[in-house]
């Protein structure tokens, strides 16, 4: 079911951000996949993420990465739409240093998997 495997894309994603892995990161992309920022700026393709997440991880170091879940919505095509809560702390036992919303479009691929085609974050 596709619940199952993006909650496994989403912890390796944590698990990346743990280790300040950039390319384990950026693994979890689709080739088309995009970071969408504030004021319709968008960050697409792996160069272009690779270097948005290296400045991220530079500047932060190792984080804990928190995803909560709140909706999925399955379409055509083996897109999925996640919408859920989200926070950034420098490990799980501390305040966040930045929270919010995030809304996900999940794409699966060629072998079940699904990866990241598009992902938006909404400071509270």
């Amino acid at each position: 079911m596709y619940t199952q495997k993006i909650e496994e894309a989403k912890k390796r994603r944590i698990d990346a951000l743990l280790q300040a892995d950039v390319e384990a990161y950026i693994a979890g992309y689709d080739e088309k996949g995009g970071i969408l920022l504030e004021r319709g700026q968008e960050v697409r393709g792996k160069e272009a993420l690779r270097e948005q997440m290296e400045n991220f991880i530079t500047l932060l170091g190792p984080m804990y990465h928190s995803l909560e879940t709140e909706a999925y919505w399955p379409e055509e095509g083996g897109i999925v739409t996640e919408k859920g809560a989200f926070s950034f702390s420098q490990t799980e036992d501390v305040q966040p240093f930045y929270t919010g919303v995030y809304i996900y479009t999940w794409k699966e691929q060629p072998d079940g998997e699904y990866l990241l085609l598009r992902e938006l974050h909404i400071d509270d």
